[in-house]
């Protein structure tokens, strides 16, 4: 893979001594054949995916969306138990409810509503509408392909070809994220739903910034509670443009959140209609479930399921990450760009670092948006232009 790699470095140099439009159809090439890849791999890890799947609700979570589709689908969120009225304990309503469902707010006493955020459950509607009840089991392993693809947009933007395709590949042999592509969960779909609003404000265009809000608000609508996620998505475009100037400023910013206005009012309406209040969701407010107690043992299950899940050597992606400075990312523009992927990733942190601790290795399916700038960082050092793995090797041979 060295020599490989070495072999195309040493071709792109040679090319600096070629006329200009050779050059030029160099570049085209290597840029079709990344592209190109990109989608090889996007098609495997979608056609894996679909094979592999399961067709059925076999889970809790499985099962609180899909049966959400029909209620979607119908209009009507909420189901009638009038058999709860006849038990004899307190809050029969709540303890006759199936798993995924609670009381509804209003006052009928024996009404309950899903628990679970609608943006998923939206989607397979659309889809079961178009082409049946087997569609709904479509949609996740459409979106790990578009997640890998994603991928490689925000890879290729920072740091070129090479580590697109690298952080593509990284993000489609991800064990968690082969794994939860399998089920009509929610985990999937919003983590390929950050990458491409990711890819898009990366953009400069006024375009680029409504397509990121608009993808901003449709992961909202997937996962409310990624709402700093959306913060520091917002916070990054506003700084970015102000840092830039004319004719800048902060015209990007505004369109940017006029777009991710509509998933957040759809979320604020749908939390009021079923919960009662606009700050409320089906687990409660984000006091209620967050909690300061909840950090260590957070911190070390999660660095251990990825240290065990993902190997040791793909940590090192954590350091580019940390570290958006254009000591590390080469130049100040590239830096400011990667900038973008540690606010997304705190983001993200500060939603389930403080959650409740959990047992088993395939919840690190809650940190899959970090996956772009993990894997982007950890190709940037191996494959990126400054090819730091080559700098440390260097370093420690001068030491011996």
């Amino acid at each position: 893979a060295e020599d490989g790699i070495r072999d195309v470095a040493v071709t792109g140099v040679q090319t600096c001594a070629l006329p200009i439009s050779w050059r030029v159809s160099y570049c085209q090439g290597m840029r079709s054949v990344s592209a190109l890849l990109a989608l090889v791999l996007a098609i495997g890890v979608v056609r894996f995916a679909l094979t592999y799947r399961t067709g059925v609700a076999s889970g809790v979570d499985s099962y609180g969306y899909v049966s959400a589709v029909d209620l979607w689908r119908s209009g009507n969120l909420h189901i009638s138990q009038p058999f709860a009225r006849q038990l004899p304990w307190p809050e029969a309503n709540a303890k006759a409810a199936p798993l995924g469902y609670r009381p509804a707010a209003r006052s009928e006493a024996d009404e309950i509503v899903p628990v679970y955020s609608a943006g998923l459950p939206i989607i397979m509607a659309a889809f079961k509408s178009v082409a049946g009840y087997k569609a709904v089991f479509w949609v996740v392993p459409l979106f790990a392909g578009l997640f890998v693809l994603a991928t490689w947009g925000i890879g290729r933007h920072i740091g070129g070809e090479l580590v697109g395709l690298g952080a593509a590949a990284l993000t489609a042999f991800s064990p968690v994220m082969l794994f939860m592509s399998l089920w009509p969960m929610t985990d999937v779909p919003v983590a390929a739903s950050w990458a491409l609003a990711t890819w898009s404000v990366l953009g400069a265009s006024r375009a680029r910034a409504i397509g990121g809000g608009l993808l901003a608000g449709l992961a909202l609508l997937i996962r409310p509670n990624l709402v700093f996620v959306a913060a520091a998505m917002g916070l990054w475009v506003l700084a970015r443009d102000l840092s830039r100037g004319k004719p800048y400023r902060i015209d990007r910013t505004v369109t940017f959140a006029l777009a991710a206005l509509p998933g957040v009012v759809a979320v604020m309406a749908i939390n009021r209609a079923l919960f009662g209040s606009p700050f409320v969701s089906g687990y409660g407010t984000l006091g209620s479930v967050l909690h300061l107690a909840n950090f260590v043992p957070n911190v070390q299950r999660y660095a251990s399921w990825f240290l065990e899940s993902e190997t040791r050597v793909l940590a090192l992606g954590f350091v580019p990450l940390a570290l958006p400075w254009p000591f590390m990312w080469r130049d100040r523009a590239r830096a400011i760009d990667a900038a973008l992927l540690t606010l997304l990733a705190l983001g993200a942190l500060a939603c389930f670092l403080f959650f409740m601790p959990l047992d088993e290795w395939w919840y690190l399916r809650f940190l899959m948006p970090l996956w772009p700038g993990v894997f982007t960082g950890f190709a940037w050092l191996f494959v990126g232009p400054r090819r730091w793995w080559h700098i440390a090797i260097e370093i420690g041979r001068a030491h011996v």
